[in-house]
């Protein structure tokens, strides 16, 4: 899991972005330094850091994005995530994972909302 804090020009639009996001597990405005700060699961450090070169760092408006691998919780934490049973060839918000560097180079094991899906958590 990782925490994702992003400098953004439109704050509603990123969160509104990763809304149906199989991997988010929560987005929070913020105010101060960062305007967003993303919850995001993920099977590997680099399938979180694709999620932050290929979809965050690209949109129009984001100004500055840090990414913090949580390594440990104060508290139990139960992830409130299950995937549908029908999966597309694209994700969620559109994208092809057999087009991203990540997953061509066996980084990212894809979105879990797909048929390119290749991780072992959702399975």
């Amino acid at each position: 899991m990782a925490k994702i804090d992003v400098r953004t020009t439109d704050p509603q639009g990123l969160m509104d972005t990763f809304r149906n996001c199989p991997l988010l597990v929560n987005a929070f405005l913020a105010l101060g330094g960062t305007d967003v700060s993303l919850l995001m699961i993920g099977e590997s450090v680099e399938n979180l850091e694709s999620i932050v070169d290929v979809h965050i760092r690209p949109m129009s408006g984001v100004q500055s994005v840090d990414l913090q691998v949580v390594t440990r919780v104060a508290n139990p934490l139960i992830l409130p995530k299950a995937m549908a049973a029908t999966k597309c060839d694209r994700t969620r918000c559109g994208f092809r994972c057999p087009s991203c560097r990540y997953y061509l180079e066996n980084l990212c094991t894809g979105c879990p909302a797909t048929i390119f899906y290749k991780g072992t958590f959702w399975r």
